[in-house]
């Protein structure tokens, strides 16, 4: 950790002394282009560090958590350097399958019929060292109960495929990432929040659901596509909202990195 805070304090002291030098005239440039030149080449060596030391990772432990005669869950996942990927697909009678290299813990409560259950790394999470252990996670959660889904993560790769989940809360947090996700298809009211620091994020929108999308960001690439999505007032809306079988109700908040919502 001694090094993860040396290594952003200088980046963020180098970040004011350009912002300093552009200020006082003395040196012109694009600051917010080198900036982001600066974080793409940063997201870069994270994700090489982590693919090298994954040749280093320990073996692969199945796991599976039952859902006990749950009627709906909640599913929190802190996931740390590596990859991550979530999707449907769990047996009847589970609520999470998978595998997980690199070691995984959870702990689990169940209360008024509701499940509740926290999946994490073991001891410490490294958001950002770029050459710890990384996690390799492959989760399958149940498609059989309502969900509230909560991921947070640092310096990974993403893939999170609820398109045939029940999810009707997400909050998505990640840092230094590569996200795709994919909202659930037959879900009648979902709500989703996106945070992402430096990242790079596809979010794809099933056909046949209508969505309102607010979007806010400092230098952020944000792509939407407006045939689909057209803006209205401060959001952007599909036309048919209101009378939608599905709809997505998703907030969208951006640090540096680019968005593309389709």
């Amino acid at each position: 950790m001694r090094f993860n805070n040396t290594f952003w304090g200088g980046m963020i002291i180098l970040v004011g002394l350009v912002f300093l030098l552009d200020a006082l005239n003395i040196i012109v440039v694009n600051v917010w282009g080198i900036i982001w030149s600066v974080a793409l080449i940063l997201v870069g060596v994270w994700f090489l560090g982590w693919a090298w030391a994954g040749r280093r990772s320990g073996e692969m432990e199945d796991i599976a958590i039952p859902l006990e005669g749950a009627e709906s869950a909640f599913v929190g996942i802190r996931h740390g350097a590596g990859q991550l990927t979530v999707e449907g697909g769990a047996e009847a009678g589970d609520l999470i399958v998978g595998t997980a290299r690199g070691g995984i813990e959870f702990r689990k409560r169940k209360t008024n019929g509701k499940l509740h259950v926290d999946v994490q790394a073991p001891g410490r999470i490294y958001y950002a060292l770029p050459f710890a252990q990384p996690l390799i996670w492959s989760l399958k959660l149940s498609e059989q109960i309502p969900l509230e889904l909560e991921v947070r993560g640092g310096a990974n790769e993403t893939k999170l495929d609820l398109s045939r989940l029940n999810v009707t809360n997400l909050q998505l947090r990640t840092g230094a990432s590569g996200t795709v996700l994919t909202m659930p298809a037959k879900v009648r009211s979902t709500r989703a929040e996106v945070h992402c620091g430096v990242a790079s994020v596809q979010i794809n929108i099933p056909e046949g659901v209508a969505a309102k999308i607010r979007a806010s960001g400092g230098i952020s690439n944000i792509s939407i596509n407006r045939d689909r999505f057209p803006r209205s007032g401060g959001s952007f809306q599909s036309q048919d909202y209101d009378t939608a079988e599905y709809k997505l109700d998703l907030y969208l908040s951006m640090g540096v990195g680019s968005l593309v919502v389709k």
